[in-house]
């Protein structure tokens, strides 16, 4: 490996996992923010929280694959397949959690999605939701 693509992957490595560190940290303190401000359990997320949320998410999920591209780098290449493999599986779930958060911030203010009589079950996160779907195979786990 050389020096300089070493001190890339390796300031790479340090950018992305601090990114992950703070944008988490923030994630923790808006949610902490928002429960405190809920006059009731039963109450869900409200505004500007939600929005807040959201964008922390589709934030954090670049710099883990950039994280996840970093260790891929710097395996010893008798397992460079399955840090590959990681890395594969990394940024599809990047992915999906994006489109996800990224039609929920979006398609939820739009009034063509939001009347409709199904937005509900894909833009809602009160039970039940398709946003709580990746849920149910952990619940039946247990």
């Amino acid at each position: 490996m050389g020096i300089q693509f070493a001190m890339m992957a390796c300031g790479l490595g340090m950018i992305s996992g601090l990114a992950i560190f703070v944008l988490s940290l923030i994630y923790v303190v808006v949610v902490c923010l928002d429960l405190l401000s809920l006059g009731s359990p039963d109450q869900s997320i409200g505004e500007p929280w939600f929005s807040v949320l959201e964008l922390l998410i589709i934030a954090v999920t670049p710099a883990m694959v950039a994280l996840m591209a970093t260790v891929h780098a710097w395996v010893p290449m008798r397992t460079k397949m399955l840090s590959l493999t990681s890395l594969i599986f990394m940024s599809m779930t990047a992915t999906l959690t994006c489109s996800v958060h990224f039609s929920t911030l979006i398609l939820s203010r739009t009034p063509q999605f939001r009347d409709e009589p199904w937005a509900p079950l894909l833009l809602s996160f009160q039970w039940p939701s398709l946003g709580y779907a990746g849920v149910f195979p952990i619940i039946a786990a247990y």
